[in-house]
């Protein structure tokens, strides 16, 4: 549902290519997103209102910084950013995601447009 899709985060690092957002969605294993925040954020636009069952994510399998996917909050959103966005759905996983490890969350059919990724630590 989300491959390809519009995706964007709260800022880019930037390493010859190997952080911008659409890497997340982008179907390949060995690319990623990166941001340069401490306690940044990634979101993908499904373009429509779904009704979402589940959720999966899969961590980078490269040697780097696969340690840093932890203590994350994963949100759905029916509409894009605004000052009074409705929260519909958020489940917080505090424990390391290993290195190519999927981990899914079980949603229970939320219609919902906007996924969101959100640490909750300081560790970009």
């Amino acid at each position: 549902m989300a491959l390809n899709k519009e995706a964007k985060e709260s800022s880019t690092y930037d390493c010859g290519g190997c952080g911008p957002p659409g890497n997340a969605v982008d179907g390949l294993l060995n690319t990623f997103s990166h941001t340069t925040d401490e306690i940044g954020w990634w979101e993908v636009d499904l373009d429509s209102i779904y009704l979402i069952n589940k959720i999966e994510i899969v961590n980078r399998a490269d040697e780097c910084c696969n340690e840093r996917l932890a203590a994350f909050d994963v949100k759905l959103y029916p509409e894009d950013e605004t000052e009074d966005r409705q929260e519909l759905w958020s489940k917080h996983r505090s424990a390391e995601v290993g290195a190519g490890e999927t981990v899914t969350f079980s949603v229970n059919g939320v219609a919902a447009r906007y996924v969101r990724v959100e640490k909750t630590d300081k560790d970009y």
